[in-house]
């Protein structure tokens, strides 16, 4: 079983828009609301993939029975904690170019026995784990330091983390097995451009010398490279034709966490990690994909050494 530590769930609020202004009036079309999260995207795409899945996030009472049945259907199992307040909201809207641009609210702040209770929650579930992921912001009431906290309890060599900010830069130093940094998130912590696969393999190397066993990161269509100690590589797939890139660097890491739950060499894992990132980005709904399609693309999927 893969566990996923996605606490600062959402509702993913999906729509179109003429054009995104600043000052303007935004008019939305096709408006669509759907559980997400970061965590809950892993969660969901593991499972669909034929892999279960537990997610471990806040809940309200009027959102549960949306994620209970989503994740269930998919063949994943949710403990939702009650928040104290209602979860949070995000907003993807895209516009007629094809550009998604997001409005994440920062979720529910919470009190000490609600986050005691979603951490205990977590630990409880951490043990039949085979894989644990820790995925997204950290909401309100949780120290910068909980996910590196976490990761010191239930072993560094089965934790893969994808987050930003404090929060990454403090799990970093817990050593965890992977880190996942996009191309943005590389740029903060090592504090230079990525604009060639040598920047970015230069700033995945910097991110390993802080703690981490394998730095993947993440550059869109340009696939990803993935960093360990004695390799570089620079893992491809075709270039999909976008439809809603949001999740797709989730539906990555769940990738990973299959083919690391199940043994592979990193190379493969990189290769199907890959094919199910680009997998989802063909599709409209954030964070899906389907199981077939990323089959079709594992074998498209190059993987090329980088000097180190």
């Amino acid at each position: 079983m893969i566990l996923v530590g996605g606490f600062n769930t959402a509702l993913d609020k999906l729509a179109e828009t003429d054009a995104v202004e600043a000052g303007a009036v935004l008019r939305l079309r096709s408006v669509r609301t759907l559980p997400g999260g970061k965590g809950l995207h892993v969660a969901l795409a593991c499972a669909t993939l034929g892999v279960p899945a537990t997610l471990v996030g806040l809940i309200d009472d009027s959102s549960r029975a949306l994620f209970e049945t989503t994740l269930s259907r998919a063949g994943a199992t949710f403990v939702g904690v009650k928040a104290d307040e209602s979860i949070r909201i995000c907003y993807a809207l895209r516009d007629p170019e094809g550009r998604t641009t997001e409005l994440l609210e920062p979720g529910p702040s919470l009190t000490p026995a609600t986050a005691a209770s979603l951490l205990n929650a977590f630990r409880r579930e951490s043990v039949s784990a085979a894989v644990v992921v820790l995925s997204g912001s950290l909401p309100p009431g949780l120290p910068a330091d909980t996910y590196a906290t976490l990761i010191a309890e239930v072993g560094s060599d089965r934790v893969l983390l994808d987050s930003s900010g404090a929060a990454l830069e403090a799990g970093m130093a817990a050593a965890p097995m992977l880190v996942k940094p996009n191309r943005q998130e590389a740029e903060q912590i090592v504090g230079f451009g990525i604009a060639s696969l040598d920047d970015a393999a230069r700033a995945a190397s910097a991110i390993g010398s802080r703690g981490p066993r394998c730095v993947v990161v993440s550059l869109g269509a340009e696939g990803a490279v993935v960093w360990m100690s004695d390799k570089i590589l620079h893992v491809r797939a075709p270039r999909a034709n976008a439809r809603n890139t949001v999740g797709a660097g989730d539906c990555l890491l769940a990738g990973f966490a299959i083919g690391l739950s199940l043994g592979w060499p990193i190379e493969q894992c990189g290769r199907y990690a890959v094919a199910c990132g680009t997998a989802k980005v063909a599709h409209p709904e954030t964070g899906m994909l389907v199981s077939a399609e990323v089959e079709d693309l594992v074998r498209a999927v190059s993987v090329t050494a980088l000097a180190t």
